[in-house]
């Protein structure tokens, strides 16, 4: 329980199964003692769309009229 206004940090990372496409979001925000985090509460935004190729692998070779 608090007991004074606080500043606290809220962070998030992600997507957590493919490191090299990490993002992190934060927000800082002053918490006070009997006042609830009205609206949507705490929203944290983090960006991008990751893609993970299955098929053709970098080893195969295409012929300029295959489908993939």
């Amino acid at each position: 329980m608090l007991e004074r206004p606080t500043v606290v940090e809220v962070t998030a990372e992600g997507p957590l199964g493919t490191p090299q496409t990490t993002q992190r979001a934060s927000k800082t925000l002053l918490l006070v003692p009997g006042q609830d985090v009205l609206g949507e509460g705490v929203l944290l935004e983090i960006h991008g769309f990751t893609v993970t190729l299955l098929a053709p692998t970098p080893n195969d070779r295409l012929s300029a009229d295959s489908g993939f």
